[in-house]
């Protein structure tokens, strides 16, 4: 069998050089004048015998996150708090304490009913 460029792979299938040789059943055989760079910024898709650039390929982002930005932050701070409490230990400034007060006070009913709407439409009913 004749020698062909065989495309050099890293352990994430990243292209990362080439060599000449007679390919063996896994490599990845790629023409003698392609011009990929080897700088691991391509990534070999074995499902569709491509390579596909980093960061692309991938669907984008359309929906809402299941929570807020500020739920998970508040749940974020609650859960410190806890571990606080059962570790007598003080690592939560009064800052945050007070926003987390402020949270519970003018946000969380709202969304609490958003997280409840989100549950209902997907089906989940009460």
């Amino acid at each position: 069998m004749a020698e062909k460029n065989i495309a050099v792979l890293d352990d994430q299938r990243r292209l990362v050089g080439y060599r000449r040789g007679v390919p063996g059943f896994s490599d990845v055989v790629v023409p003698d004048n392609c011009d990929l760079p080897t700088t691991g910024l391509y990534v070999w898709e074995p499902d569709i015998r491509q390579f596909r650039p980093l960061g692309h390929g991938h669907p984008k982002v359309t929906s809402r996150p299941p929570i807020s930005t500020e739920r998970a932050l508040y749940l974020l701070f609650r859960g410190m708090a806890d571990i606080e409490r059962a570790a007598n230990v003080s690592v939560l400034g009064a800052d945050l304490r007070d926003w987390a007060s402020w949270y519970e006070e003018t946000l969380r009913a709202r969304d609490d009913e958003a997280v409840e709407a989100r549950r209902i439409r997907r089906g989940g009913g009460r």
